[in-house]
Order: structure tokens, then C-alpha cells, then sequence
């Protein structure tokens, strides 16, 4: 498997498995990031697009993250701290283990910025 995660700035995605990702909002000078209009692409194989929207009122704390559960994930825990837990309806996993699969995600800002990319191709 080859993985290749590009931060560009401060948010990254991270601990991508079949079930959930995470999205990481590294900013060092508590920089709360209000996610109206954000929006995860994820691809398999140049395939068709998977869009999970972020509500209008979302606000990613500095220095939290946020785990998108994919549609089919089990133990989505506890539902206490659900500001830290989304599920992507229209997503049905986030990873694939087929070999030669190519893996996108993409975290686009309001204005289609790309704020952070995951890939992966399975070899």
C-alpha cells in the first residue's frame, strides 16, 4: 500500500480506515474553523464522486478533530461527545484493500479550495 497524506495548512486527514476518518484542525493559536460550505470528495479509481457536506453551523475546534463515519460503520461510539462525530450518508466506506485500488479524499473549503488530501493505492 502506498499512502500519501498532503497537509496543506492547518487541517489533515488522518487514521483513515474503512469505517471512519479523521479530520484534524492542527491550528496552533486556537483558531475555531466554522466548516459552512466544506465538503469531503471521496473517490475510488477515478470513479464517481462521494460528497459528505459539513452542516452550515459545524465549527471545528482549534487543535480537535472530527471523525466521519462512513454509512456502514459499526461502533460509532459514545453519542455524549456527538460534535465529534459525523456520518456520511452517501459514503459507504472511506478505504478500499482491493488490490490496484486508488483511493482520493479531498477537504474543500467554501470557496473549492483544497484544505487537505488523503490517498492511497493499493499494490
Amino acid at each position: 500500500i502506498f499512502i500519501c497524506n498532503i497537509i496543506l495548512g492547518r487541517f489533515d486527514i488522518d487514521q483513515v480506515q474503512a469505517g471512519f476518518i479523521s479530520i484534524n484542525n492542527a491550528a496552533t493559536h486556537c483558531v475555531d474553523q466554522l466548516l459552512k460550505g466544506w465538503t469531503l470528495v471521496h473517490t475510488i479509481n477515478n470513479g464517481p464522486e462521494c460528497i459528505f457536506q459539513f452542516s452550515d453551523t459545524y465549527v471545528l475546534r482549534a487543535r480537535t478533530r472530527v471523525r466521519v463515519y462512513s454509512n456502514k460503520a459499526e461502533n460509532i461510539g459514545n453519542s455524549a461527545v456527538a460534535s465529534t462525530r459525523l456520518i456520511a450518508s452517501s459514503i459507504p466506506v472511506w478505504t478500499s484493500t482491493n488490490q490496484g485500488d486508488n483511493v482520493k479524499i479531498v477537504l474543500l473549503d467554501d470557496k473549492g479550495i483544497n484544505r487537505a488530501q488523503y490517498s492511497e493505492t493499493w499494490q
